[in-house]
């Protein structure tokens, strides 16, 4: 009972928020230019959500950017591969008919393979220029809203 009652407290402390942002979310704000904002909103204690979710949007744009520049970049290897595959094909080496076929299907399938991986990353790069533009919004709401005070 005893064991429980502490993993029960423990529990409950996790799930509290804080009125205060860490340091590392901290210097997200400075880069970010609002940080004045913050004290701002700091000193005439009102709630500071609305900056929680600019971190929240510039991690997620973080994510996404990232995401998609893995992609674009797994995407160009067997691009450039099955290119010089069929061209290398193309060119009628001594090659017989049996290895062409061979040939022509792994050039076409990493071809369509890098096309795929290519197109998938174009959303995430169009989720994070949306999150981007959010943020900004949102940076400038709170910029007027606070350096007002």
């Amino acid at each position: 009972m005893k064991n429980l009652l502490i993993l029960f407290v423990c529990l409950c402390t996790t799930c509290i928020t804080a009125q205060e942002l860490s340091r590392l979310d901290l210097k997200r704000l400075e880069r970010l230019e609002v940080i004045n904002a913050y004290n701002s909103a700091m000193v005439s204690n009102h709630p500071i959500t609305d900056f929680r979710s600019i971190i929240k949007l510039d991690k997620g744009i973080g994510t996404r950017q990232i995401s998609g520049d893995i992609l674009r970049t797994i995407s160009l290897i067997p691009l450039v591969l099955g290119t010089i595959i069929v061209i290398a094909r193309g060119r009628g080496r001594n090659i017989p008919s049996d290895s062409h076929d061979f040939f022509d299907g792994v050039g076409e399938a990493a071809i369509s393979f890098g096309a795929v991986t290519y197109g998938a990353s174009i959303p995430l790069k169009l989720g994070a220029k949306k999150k981007r533009e959010k943020r900004a919004l949102l940076i400038k709401n709170m910029n007027d809203k606070y350096n007002q005070l």
